[in-house]
């Protein structure tokens, strides 16, 4: 079918970043076309660790089940000092509290990459491989972009908005002329993925260390599959250009002090990292995204996430754009929440990974006999080590100083461990009319506002018949972009409206601080838009 000429947004980039926001306009019902320069999907593994937020995007797609059929969950890291074990570091959270995925999920690029194709396919739509973006232009009234098709043939397209998810040499961003400040890691650095045979338990990964650099090995889907990385030996002598595999496995060998053997390898490599972001991620009608807007080490898992949320932010602050709720200023609060979330990132990920890698006698010492401690005694600390979890999951972002929430009256009406506005929705569990429990984030998830209206354990008549009339207001006036969901104590309270919960042993009431009737909006990305009185 002949694309046409103009479109709402243009994606440019067909990575995790691109087809998310692929599919999340998708799910929003905004028009697009999505390009990439590629021939097709990655087949190689690249990012693997899938955090706890971003499975609770998929959940929202309904795409959670089949990543969690395609990975491999991890639950520990293991600390081995020359080989033997110094540490184990629980990396799981408390079930329950942070969601339903508490954990690292070990997921290939190339299968996230077909999860999300997937669902655009599904929808009828699909990316055009081998298309790229020679240069665009913009002015008030939308984009002009010049592209050209794998048969040589340029196109003219027109759009409203200008998608720049093209990896960390983003072309959208040159055109921009935009900085990319940062730097190169001088180190160099190997991976390869691998089957292996060793005695170590496959739930688990495993960090080792020696005065000579450091190896990680992360366990893959399938038995005795790895990704193994390393730095290469402080005195290598060899030409980086010319290693094989052979090379490769000797290193990892001279690093790693374990009895193991590798065969199978499906893909190597030799690189340089990087650490750069760029200091704008919205110029006009254009946006950068992922790894166009900002790159850093492979520490915590977070590259691939981060760029995933990107688009789960900016998506849907797009469709009410393009539906006409909001004006275009609007669109500055990505660059106000996604900004900060980057570069506190960018800071993170370079210290951890200084800590993997610096020659300095003093960060040896601490890597190899002072971090050990202190992940024992994360690990043995509850609290501390739900509150690691929840960082480096993700799911601790927040977006409090935020234009765009706002709260009422909450010192009179909320305790102190209430979510605030801009604060991630907790996780909970709702029971429906025919006694189903279900996760609260199936019930509301979606590409709507959701109001969530609490009853309350202690409220008075007043109260309640306040409730019930911002719920027909609502419905009456914001049905075509908000929908209502009203949780009550014991299903005695409201039973005359569609979509009434009940909240079991009270347990969402407690989390959400509702002792009287309140009331959260709750965004389409999941966070906290204004909770107040009804």
């Amino acid at each position: 079918m002949k694309k046409s000429n103009h479109t709402s947004v243009l994606i440019v980039g067909a990575g995790p970043t691109g087809l998310t926001m692929a599919a999340q306009l998708a799910q929003h019902g905004i028009a697009f076309r999505i390009i990439d320069k590629k021939e097709g999907l990655t087949t190689k593994s690249k990012a693997l660790g899938v955090q706890g937020r971003t499975l609770e995007l998929l959940e929202s797609m309904g795409l959670a089940e089949k990543a969690l059929e395609l990975g491999n969950r991890v639950n520990g890291a293991n600390i081995l000092i020359k080989g033997k074990k110094a540490a184990t570091l629980d990396i799981s959270g408390i079930e329950g509290l942070d969601g339903p995925y508490a954990f690292l999920l070990i997921l290939e690029q190339s299968k996230t990459e077909k999860i999300l194709y997937d669902y655009i396919q599904n929808a009828g739509l699909d990316v055009e491989w081998q298309t790229e973006l020679l240069d665009f232009s913009q002015n008030e009234q939308g984009v002009k972009a010049t592209i050209r098709h794998a048969d040589g043939s340029e196109e003219t397209v027109s759009a409203n908005w200008l998608i720049g998810a093209d990896g960390a040499s983003s072309p959208v961003r040159h055109i921009l002329n935009l900085p990319f400040k940062g730097g190169t890691y001088e180190q160099r650095f190997l991976l390869a993925d691998v089957q292996l045979e060793w005695e170590l338990e496959h739930d688990q990964l495993y960090l080792s260390f020696s005065n000579d650099g450091f190896t990680g090995f992360f366990p893959m889907f399938g038995e005795g599959r790895y990704r193994i990385i390393g730095s290469f030996p402080r005195n290598y002598k060899g030409d980086y250009e010319k290693v094989d595999f052979e090379e490769v496995k000797a290193i990892i060998h001279q690093l790693a002090h374990i009895p193991l053997k590798m065969s199978n390898e499906r893909w190597y490599s030799v690189y340089k990292l990087h650490h750069r972001a760029a200091e704008q991620f919205r110029v006009a009608r254009a946006f950068l995204l992922g790894d166009a807007a900002h790159v850093h080490s492979p520490a915590g898992g977070q590259g691939m996430n981060t760029g995933i949320q990107d688009a789960y932010n900016l998506a849907w602050k797009i469709a009410m754009v393009e539906k006409g709720m909001a004006n275009s200023e609007f669109l500055d609060t990505y660059q106000q929440e996604r900004y900060p979330i980057a570069q506190k990132l960018l800071n993170g990920t370079d210290a951890a990974f200084q800590m993997l890698v610096h020659p300095n006698p003093l960060v040896l010492f601490f890597r190899n006999h002072i971090f050990p401690k202190v992940a024992n005694f994360i690990t043995r600390n509850e609290k501390i080590r739900r509150r690691v979890f929840r960082i480096v999951s993700q799911i601790a972002i927040r977006y409090r100083n935020s234009s765009i929430v706002e709260e009422h009256n909450p010192k009179q009406l909320f305790h102190r461990k209430a979510p605030k506005a801009g604060d991630r929705a907790p996780y909970g569990i709702v029971q429906n009319a025919d006694n189903e429990r279900l996760s609260l984030y199936k019930v509301i998830g979606g590409s709507s506002h959701q109001l969530l209206l609490f009853t309350g354990k202690n409220s008075t008549t007043e109260e309640m018949d306040k409730l019930v009339e911002m719920r027909q207001y609502v419905k009456e006036n914001l049905g075509n972009w908000i929908n209502c969901f009203v949780i009550q104590v014991n299903g005695n309270e409201i039973k005359e409206f569609e979509n009434v919960y009940i909240d079991p042993e009270n347990a969402l009431h407690e989390l959400y601080g509702s002792q009287q009737a309140t009331c959260y909006l709750v965004r389409p990305d999941g966070y906290i838009a204004f909770r107040s009185q009804p």
